[in-house]
């Protein structure tokens, strides 16, 4: 059994790695919550989004992409994942949880990321994200993700999950935009989720 999820893994990461190829820019959404992948798990988010952005003259320029989030329980606090953007990013992170657990009402968590935003120059950037989130119940979790991003600004995501092993996020992520005169960069986004014990 171990060794078919292993292969499972292995075929996951392969067709990663193609859609990388694909990849131009990073998005910047989260979705996720504060709480961890439990240790040995397996969680997939697929979103579909926009991103609105104020470019002087047009009043809003809209870019429509899919990401792919996957993520794997590394330990009890830990968690590591890969999201994928078409036609958007490849950004690798890892989260570890600093408060609460996969039950409690607060959870409070940090992590740290690195993403390629540009292969035709191989451009890297990190990502630094804190996570925040209460769960009033077992099957609704509200979270909120202030993070820096090195090749983007400073901004925030918030967004609200439905659901357990199956689930609905729907979440909104506003940016400043460093390099374009701290223009302001919104991204409103809705995913599905699933985990695999």
């Amino acid at each position: 059994m171990a060794k078919l999820r292993l292969i499972s893994y292995c075929k996951i990461m392969l067709l990663a790695c193609l859609i990388i190829l694909f990849c131009k820019c990073s998005s910047m959404s989260s979705l996720k919550t504060a709480r961890v992948t439990k240790k040995g798990d397996v969680g997939f988010a697929i979103g579909y989004g926009n991103v609105l952005n104020d470019e002087g003259e047009e009043p809003f320029s809209r870019i429509y992409f899919w990401e792919l989030n996957i993520r794997y329980g590394l330990a009890e606090k830990c968690d590591i994942g890969v999201e994928i953007g078409l036609p958007a990013p490849i950004a690798l992170d890892i989260k570890y949880q600093l408060i609460g657990n996969d039950t409690s009402f607060v959870a409070c968590g940090a992590g740290l990321g690195i993403a390629v935003f540009s292969f035709s120059e191989m451009n890297l950037g990190v990502i630094l994200p804190l996570y925040l989130s209460i769960h009033p119940s077992e099957m609704i979790g509200i979270y909120t993700s202030p993070r820096f991003l090195s090749f983007y600004g400073v901004g925030i995501t918030s967004g609200i999950r439905f659901g357990k092993d199956v689930a609905l996020l729907l979440e909104y992520s506003i940016y400043t935009n460093f390099e374009y005169g701290n223009e302001y960069v919104s991204q409103l986004t809705g995913a599905i989720s699933y985990k695999i014990p």
